[in-house]
């Protein structure tokens, strides 16, 4: 009796064990699949914010494209970039240069079939490949053809044509502001104090 009492308190201790043991096993798996739940969670949610993000990028460049597309754009894109590369305020020549695309401002102006809203939308995307110390020299150079622009307007023209030497000029263009080109104005800013500077600004600024 005494050694079957003792095999079966033995046996009893046996299957307690192998139930704890079990158990923390079970427990322990538990805690590994729940972190590895979590980090899994917190890798897809990046990606996911980087796939995002180079959709929006995609996006962004597939638009560029898309207005690049358009001989008007291209066309357009052409005359800003002749502002910035051939106006140097301050310099000898920059008065006459100044005159010279002013007119070819003008002729594109008034003979564009872009709609003003679509001259802002391409001088935005124009000047995002271009940082702040540019965008701010663009504006210096913008508002040296547009003081041009301005007296083109104005019963001088012809005088300041031939004195550049301008023969392939549309004069006359017109005695109003161009809406084309005042889009451009709104959309770059001319300098802070430019119509201090030039007191005849207003009258063509709608």
């Amino acid at each position: 009796m005494k050694n079957k009492l003792f095999l079966i308190i033995m046996v009893v201790m046996v299957c307690s064990l192998t139930a704890c043991g079990q158990q923390e096993t079970g427990t322990m798996t538990n805690t590994g699949n729940s972190t590895e739940q979590v980090v899994t969670s917190e890798d897809n949610s990046e990606l996911a914010t980087a796939e995002d993000n180079n959709m929006e990028q995609t996006e962004t460049k597939e638009q560029n494209q898309l207005q690049d597309v358009k001989p008007s754009y291209k066309e357009f894109r052409g005359i800003l970039d002749e502002i910035d590369s051939n106006i140097q305020p301050g310099t000898a020549e920059n008065g006459m240069n100044s005159i010279k695309t002013a007119a070819h401002l003008l002729n594109w102006g008034v003979g564009t079939s872009m709609t003003t809203d679509e001259v802002k939308k391409v001088t935005v995307s124009w000047l995002s490949d271009k940082g702040n110390s540019e965008q701010e020299e663009f504006s210096n150079k913008l508002a040296s053809v547009y003081d041009v622009y301005q007296k083109l307007l104005g019963p001088d023209a012809k005088e300041l044509l031939e004195q550049a030497g301008c023969d392939d000029a549309a004069y006359p263009w017109s005695d109003a502001p161009v809406e084309t080109i005042e889009a451009i104005v709104d959309v770059v800013q001319l300098p802070e104090g430019y119509e201090n500077d030039n007191p005849g600004a207003n009258a063509h600024v709608t």
